[in-house]
């Protein structure tokens, strides 16, 4: 099982995603992002859907900008940027999407 947190825009159609391994305990810092931590579920997500506006989106990106050195921490450098980058992407999109369409969705779930 893994943790698949999917960025819709308001057509339910997929515009990013980032995947957490279930042993990943980067996951809880990401799901403390958007306040979610209700969404978590353990070692794999709750599958619910959320919207989101702009401000939010906003706010997560501010509170990912003062963990990010931190949080997303790896044995592996490369894993490390990777996973930042995704982050990054994942929460820049929503802002850009909330802000043109006025919400963005995020659907927490898991996948076997």
């Amino acid at each position: 099982m893994e943790h698949r947190i999917i960025l819709l825009n308001k057509d339910d159609e997929t515009i990013s995603q980032v995947k957490f391994s279930p042993w990943d305990f980067n996951s809880t810092y990401f799901y403390d992002l958007f306040d979610a931590r209700a969404y978590y579920e353990g070692y794999n997500g709750f599958g619910r859907t959320v919207e989101y506006k702009q401000e939010q989106m906003e706010l997560a990106y501010t509170r990912f900008m003062k963990i990010r050195e931190y949080s997303f921490i790896y044995n592996h450098e490369g894993l490390e940027q990777e996973k930042r980058e995704s982050v990054d992407r994942f929460i820049k999109n929503g802002i850009k999407t909330a802000k043109k369409e006025g919400v963005v969705k995020i659907c927490y779930k898991s996948i076997d």
